[in-house]
């Protein structure tokens, strides 16, 4: 059980954040481990996934940021630890507060958010493409426009699928493909990455495929698409 008394180490750290551009105006206020009640904590679910580590930061135990609309009555909360920048919620959680609790941590840093499969927070994930790390990669939308080349999959106007390339070198190109969930096991990929391969080799380009050994759909995509010459490398 956690006490009112329990004092926060002096390596906690406090988030500063600009919160002007947020989609949601809802108050947000920042705690520390001290501030915890037990009303606080009941609004995690332990059993969600690697949801103890949530507690290590509720707990002082690890570092991290806690965030929610009101210290004594919270309807919801959100705890991102500092390791992995995971983002835990609880309580009464909407698509606008989701959307508006990952812009703000993103300027800490990189945000992951774990659901199981039958999660309502799998419908309120469900949106356009994420082109943070993208655009931080590049620096400007110009750059990202002048240096790579993409192909999307539309679903009733929704990007279900994107192949896209990362900057050309010594006449070589990685190219990459996400799919919605939803929409995976259609060959929707494989589609895109034909045609984004095409337009490479047209323009000159050899194109090249990298992607995690435990990745096996990734893998099985590339040999599909016509990729040989696979070698093994460790990277620490």
């Amino acid at each position: 059980m956690l006490q009112n008394s329990h004092k926060s180490p002096p390596w906690i750290i406090s988030l500063s954040v600009h919160t002007e551009n947020l989609p949601c105006k809802a108050h947000l206020l920042s705690i520390s481990p001290g501030q915890i009640t037990t009303t606080f904590t009941a609004l995690f679910d332990i059993t969600r996934p690697t949801m103890p580590r949530a507690f290590n930061v509720l707990e002082g135990i690890t570092q991290g940021h806690i965030l929610t609309d009101d210290l004594n009555h919270p309807t919801w909360a959100a705890v991102r630890e500092n390791a992995f920048g995971t983002l835990y919620l609880g309580g009464q959680i909407n698509k606008t507060l989701l959307e508006s609790l990952i812009t703000l941590f993103r300027q800490a840093g990189e945000v992951g958010v774990g659901c199981w499969l039958d999660s309502e927070l799998n419908q309120m994930l469900l949106s356009a493409p994420d082109y943070e790390c993208t655009l931080r990669s590049f620096g400007t939308i110009e750059n990202i426009m002048q240096y790579t080349l993409g192909f999307v999959i539309l679903h009733d106007g929704r990007v279900v699928c994107e192949a896209s390339t990362g900057a050309p070198t010594h006449g070589r190109i990685e190219i990459g493909v996400n799919t919605v969930e939803s929409h995976r096991r259609r060959g929707l990929a494989a589609i895109a990455c034909a045609h984004l391969i095409d337009a490479c080799e047209t323009n000159g380009y050899s194109t090249w495929w990298d992607c995690a050994k435990q990745n096996v759909p990734s893998t099985n995509l590339a040999r599909k698409l016509g990729y040989q010459n696979e070698r093994e490398y460790r990277f620490l």
